[in-house]
């Protein structure tokens, strides 16, 4: 299974936002040129975390983005749930073909194991546990640990 560059996108996106506490609102443009990705796209990224609740957006001067839930509540399986919709990683179409195996077929069996394993182990990882683990482990990558001033995009 692949994970798609928008999931990606998002992750890096609150990794770095939840690595400047500091910062309460982060403008796409910000947040795109750190990450070296085009702001429209990180931009409709952005709009579907918000959409979820995962992220907050604002308009005026005190616009951009902030986080909806605390970076410790959101998980990476939420954030790929949103990216990426059903996690499911195998359809054998036994149902088309009138397989009667069920329960009984190894590789539906199989696959529905290691889609549970994935499942347990992205929600088993926050975003503050990315930020952390990274201040802890020989620091922040310097993308994320770069200073940068919030501007106003228009």
């Amino acid at each position: 299974m692949r994970i798609s560059r928008s999931t990606g996108m998002a992750i890096d996106g609150l990794f770095y936002m939840s690595a400047h506490p500091d910062q309460t609102h982060f403008y796409v443009n910000e947040i795109a040129a750190v990450q070296k990705v085009s702001a429209t796209y990180l931009a409709k990224v952005f709009q579907q975390l918000a959409r979820s609740g995962i992220l907050r957006s604002q308009r005026g001067s005190r616009g951009g983005y902030a986080f909806g839930r605390s970076p410790e509540e959101i998980s990476l399986f939420d954030i790929v749930s949103v990216c990426e919709g059903d996690l499911r990683i195998f359809d054998c179409g036994g149902e088309q073909r009138l397989c009667n195996l069920r329960e009984e077929c190894l590789v539906g069996r199989t696959f529905s194991e290691a889609e549970g394993l994935m499942r347990q182990a992205l929600q088993g990882v926050s975003v503050a546990d990315l930020r952390d683990y990274h201040r802890n482990n020989g620091g922040l990558p310097d993308w994320v640990a770069g200073t940068t001033a919030s501007t106003d995009p228009a």
